[in-house]
């Protein structure tokens, strides 16, 4: 029987973080060397972050600073749970991202990404670099924030 490593639990304080994506991309690479790590941790999730967190924030209203904060801190939460409860999908980078992306929605829906003001929703979108915002990422932010069914 092969033995997956566990992965190392992520300090509390580095969720809701910039460095949370960053953590688990080289707790990663010290389990499973010679593996590629999930693309999700460093193109989505570290992108991401950095991005809303350095360029987005001081845009938003004090509702959408709130909503990105906790949505920040839920999301990462969310890899968290399904990394100690299911550690081998990340060997599957495709069942990760599909995770990661599925978390998204419920976590938008959870704190009401829809009901953000029209100003929080367009500086959210428009933070997303084109390639992305029409990509399956994207579409579901707009899904959600929108209420597009």
């Amino acid at each position: 029987m092969n033995m997956i490593p566990n992965p190392k639990l992520a300090p509390e304080g580095i969720f809701g973080s910039v460095d949370y994506y960053k953590f688990r991309h080289e707790d990663f690479v010290r389990r499973f060397p010679d593996k590629e790590p999930p693309a999700y941790y460093m193109m989505y999730g570290d992108k991401y972050v950095r991005k809303f967190t350095e360029e987005l924030y001081e845009k938003l209203t004090e509702e959408g600073k709130a909503w990105m904060e906790e949505t920040k801190l839920l999301l990462q939460r969310a890899i968290e749970e399904k990394l100690m409860q299911a550690p081998e999908i990340e060997l599957d980078g495709e069942a990760f991202k599909d995770f990661a992306f599925k978390s998204h929605t419920d976590v938008y829906e959870e704190t009401h990404a829809m009901d953000l003001c029209l100003s929080d929703k367009t500086a959210i979108v428009s933070c997303m670099d084109i390639r992305d915002l029409f990509g399956e990422l994207g579409l579901q932010v707009i899904k959600v924030a929108f209420r597009i069914a």
